[in-house]
Parts: C-alpha cells; structure tokens; sequence
C-alpha cells in the first residue's frame, strides 16, 4: 500500500509506482518503499525498464534505481513503448532506442 504522504499516486505496468509529493514527482515500490525520491517536475511511467523525467526545463531518461539510463537531454520526451521512445531537441524529432540511438529523425 502507497503511504497517503502523497498527493498522487499512479500505477505502472513497467515498473515502479509514479508518486507526487510537494509538486515533485518520484517513484516508489509496491511496499511504498522510496526507489527514486521525488525531485523532478515532471515524470512518465517506466516501460522497457525507462521513465521519461523533467527537471530544469528538459528531459532525460532514468533507470528504475535514479541513474541516468544514457547521455542526452530533451526538449521533450515521453515514454518507450516496444522499446523504441519519441524525443525531440529543438525542431528535430526522433525515435530512440534503449541505448538513446536515434534510429528514425524528422523535422518540422
């Protein structure tokens, strides 16, 4: 169970449970147990072992234990889904994979 500490909380199929706690967003284990604490403006569920997160107005993606899961920041990002995840830098967009490798680019 999620302590009520929370001011939301958001179930996962790819991992840890998204909480807000003081406007920040983190990430709990199903035993409420803090795994990544709340400090990012804003943050997507983890799918294919990522979560997309927003601190000083850019993305970046982390690991189910806080680390960064690869080098490389976003204008925008949001979350993988079969392994494969939409950024955007500037006016360029991409596909990425698992290793933060564009593998598809566009621009406006």
């Amino acid at each position: 169970m999620v302590p009520t500490r929370y001011e939301e909380a958001w179930s996962s199929p790819g991992g840890p449970l998204l909480i807000k706690q003081n406007g920040l967003w983190g990430f709990v284990d199903l035993t409420g147990r803090e795994i990544v604490p709340p400090a990012y403006r804003f943050a997507y569920s983890f799918a294919s072992g990522f979560a997309a997160v927003e601190d000083n107005e850019s993305y970046r993606f982390i690991r189910a234990d806080g680390t960064p899961a690869f080098d490389g920041s976003y204008h925008d990002a949001y979350s993988f889904v079969l392994n494969r995840a939409p950024v955007q830098r500037g006016q360029e967009r991409a596909w990425i994979d698992t290793t933060g490798a564009a593998i598809f680019r566009w621009s406006d």
